[in-house]
């Protein structure tokens, strides 16, 4: 993963970086599998990590407003809590007014006044 933080400013129309395929060995957590990585890490994790090949890749990129990309995602991740906080809401509705539509009547102590 790279993140937005790492990239160049103003991001480049056109860069170069070293991708690496690696094959990470299964444990507890993940099975084996294949991952590009931004980095050689066959030295971490008592080798569990093991380059097969690395490449150069060349990435070109028109213009992009990250900011305006970064905005949308927000306004879409607002959209999908406040769904959800609308969805809880109306649950708590109905427990309110079942709650009411139950009518009271108080224990009689089985004596007559």
């Amino acid at each position: 993963m790279i993140y937005l933080e790492d990239l160049p400013k103003p991001l480049p129309r056109k860069w170069e970086m070293e991708i690496f395929l690696t094959l990470i060995a299964a444990n507890e957590h993940i099975e084996t599998h294949l991952s590009l990585l931004p980095e050689d890490r066959s030295h971490y994790h008592n080798g569990r990590y093991q380059v097969l090949s690395k490449a150069t890749v060349t990435f070109e990129v028109g213009d992009i407003d990250i900011p305006s990309i970064q905005i949308e995602s927000l306004k879409k991740q607002k959209q999908e809590i406040l769904a959800e906080a609308h969805v809880k809401a109306e649950r708590i509705d109905q427990q309110i007014q079942s709650l009411l539509a139950i009518e009271y009547q108080p224990e009689s102590d089985g004596g007559e006044s």
